[in-house]
C-alpha cells in the first residue's frame, strides 16, 4: 500500500486579514493533445527512464471573477458528493480557533466524502506568501491540497497561473478507498509522482509522460520524477525532511480503480466540465 505523502504545514506569518488585491492573469495559451500512455501490472512502457529536456513555458491559466478567495478550507460529506471550483490564496491568514482541527497539520485545502465522490478544480494563488514563510527551519511556502473519498471516485484539477512568482511548491493527495482517481497538474510541475492502484491501471498522458522518469515499480506503486531532476539527485517533497533541493509531489493511491494523471492545460473535451457541473444543474 502506498503511503500518502506526510504533510506538515508550514506557518505563515500573516498581518491582520485584510482583502487580497484583484486577481488579474493572462488568457491561457492553446494546446494540442495526444493520446495517453498506460501501464497495467508492474510496468510502464511508456514512460521513458530520462525525461525530455524540451522546454514548457509555464501554463497561464486565468482565475474566475467569480470565486471567492480562501485558504485551510475544510469541507466533509458524510453522505454525499463535494464538487466545486475554488481559489485558494496562500495570503489569507488561518482562521480563528476551532473553525479548523487542531494541531499544525491542517491542510491548505481538504475536500472529503465518506460515501460520495470528490471533484474540485482549484487555482492556487498568493505566491508571495514565500517571503513570509517561517524560519529556515520549515523550509519554503508550500502549498498542501488534499482530495479524499472512502467510497467514490477523486478528481482533482490544479492551476498555477502564471503570474504567479516565485512559484510555491505544491503537495497534493488524490485518494479513495473505492473508486478512481485523477490528477491534472499545471505545466511547470517539477517533482516526485506517485501513482498506487491495487486492482487497476494507471495511466500517464503521452505530454506527461514525455517529461517523466520512472524511479521504481513494485507491488502496484509507480514512483516517478517529473521534469530535470536536481543536480545532486536528491530532493524534499512535502515532509520537509532530508538534505536536497525542494520540490512538488503529489501522491494518487486507490485500492479499487484506475489511476490517471495528465498537464492541466491538455484538452480533456467536456468531461472533465461535464462531471462537474451536472451535479449542479447547470
Amino acid at each position: 500500500m502506498a503511503r500518502c505523502v506526510d504533510c506538515r504545514t508550514y506557518k505563515v506569518i500573516s498581518p491582520a486579514f485584510q482583502d487580497p488585491p484583484p486577481y488579474e492573469y493572462d488568457s491561457p495559451p492553446t494546446t494540442d493533445t495526444q493520446p495517453a500512455s498506460t501501464a497495467s501490472g508492474s510496468s510502464f512502457p511508456g514512460a521513458p527512464q530520462t525525461p525530455s529536456t524540451s522546454s514548457h513555458p509555464p501554463a497561464s491559466s486565468s482565475v474566475p471573477a467569480d470565486l471567492s478567495p480562501a485558504n485551510f478550507l475544510h469541507i466533509h460529506e458524510q453522505n454525499g458528493s463535494v464538487r466545486g471550483r475554488y481559489l485558494l490564496d496562500l495570503r489569507l491568514p488561518r482562521p480563528p480557533a476551532g473553525f479548523l482541527p487542531e494541531g499544525p497539520s491542517a491542510e491548505n485545502i481538504k475536500l472529503e466524502s465518506n460515501n460520495g465522490a470528490v471533484t474540485a478544480e482549484v487555482w492556487v494563488v498568493g505566491s508571495e506568501a514565500r517571503a513570509h514563510a517561517c524560519d529556515y527551519k520549515t523550509g519554503p511556502a508550500r502549498a498542501r491540497l488534499t482530495f479524499f473519498s472512502r467510497n467514490g471516485a477523486v478528481r482533482a484539477k490544479v492551476h498555477m497561473p502564471a503570474s504567479e512568482t516565485p512559484r510555491v511548491f505544491l503537495t497534493i493527495n488524490v485518494h479513495s478507498r473505492n473508486g478512481s482517481t485523477s490528477l491534472t497538474i499545471p505545466r511547470d510541475f517539477r517533482g516526485q509522482l506517485t501513482a498506487h492502484t491495487d486492482n487497476g491501471r494507471v495511466s500517464l498522458s503521452s505530454e506527461l509522460a514525455a517529461r517523466t522518469a520512472t524511479l521504481s515499480t513494485a507491488g502496484g506503486t509507480h514512483t516517478y520524477f517529473v521534469g530535470q531532476r536536481p543536480a545532486s539527485n536528491s530532493w524534499v517533497t512535502g515532509d520537509g525532511k532530508g538534505p536536497g533541493d525542494s520540490v512538488d509531489d503529489a501522491a494518487l493511491w486507490t485500492k479499487n480503480g484506475s489511476v490517471s494523471v495528465r498537464y492541466a492545460d491538455e484538452d480533456e473535451g467536456v468531461s472533465f466540465w461535464s462531471s462537474l457541473l451536472k451535479p449542479l444543474g447547470l
